[in-house]
C-alpha cells in the first residue's frame, strides 16, 4: 500500500483530515479515510485511467500491531502502514469480516446503497493502545468484488 500525497488525487479539495492509499498490487483500488475531529469514515474506491472514482464500499478499519501481539485496534489513518493482503493470488484478497454486531455511534452513516458495513483488517503501529476493537470478528480473505457485492445484498439487516 502506497500512501498518496494529499495535494493529489480525492484528498486535493478535502477541509477535513483526507488520507489516501494506493494497492501496489492493483493501482486502480484506493482506500481512503476522511472526516472531521467528531467522527469519519473509510472507504475503498476503484479509480478509473481518467482519474474519475467510484466507491465500492466504505468499510470499519481493525488493526494488528506487532507490539502488541494478540490484540485488534481500531485502524486510525494515521496509525495505519499497509493492508492485510492475501499473498500469491492475481485478484487483491482483502481480509473482511461481515459478521459482527458492531454499529457506529458517531457523525457517520454509510452510503445509503450499503446494508451492511465489513471490518477490514491493517497492519499498523497504534498510537491509543486502549483503543481496542470490542466485537469478536471472523476474518476471511475475500475478493474485492466478493466484498463489495456482500455489503450492498438486500437480505442483509439493514443499518442505521
Amino acid at each position: 500500500m502506497i500512501r498518496v500525497p494529499r495535494g493529489k488525487a480525492y484528498c486535493r479539495a478535502f477541509d477535513g483530515y483526507c488520507y489516501e492509499w494506493q494497492l501496489t498490487r492493483d493501482p486502480s483500488l484506493r482506500f481512503v479515510a476522511t472526516g472531521f475531529e467528531d467522527g469519519g469514515g473509510m472507504y475503498l474506491y476503484k479509480r478509473n485511467p481518467q482519474g474519475k472514482y467510484r466507491m465500492l464500499f466504505a468499510f470499519y478499519p481493525a488493526m494488528i500491531d506487532a507490539t502488541y501481539p494478540g490484540q485488534l485496534f481500531w485502524g486510525y489513518p494515521w496509525d495505519i502502514k499497509d493492508v492485510v493482503i492475501a499473498r500469491g493470488s492475481t485478484l487483491p484478497k482483502l481480509s473482511a469480516a461481515f459478521d459482527h454486531t458492531f454499529l457506529y455511534d458517531g457523525n457517520w452513516t454509510p452510503p445509503q446503497r450499503q446494508t451492511t458495513v465489513p471490518f477490514v483488517m491493517f497492519r499498523g503501529i497504534t498510537a491509543q493502545p486502549n483503543s481496542k476493537v470490542q466485537v469478536p470478528l471472523r476474518f476471511r480473505r475475500q475478493p474485492v468484488g466478493a466484498i463489495e457485492l456482500r455489503a450492498r445484498a438486500k437480505h442483509r439487516r439493514k443499518l442505521g
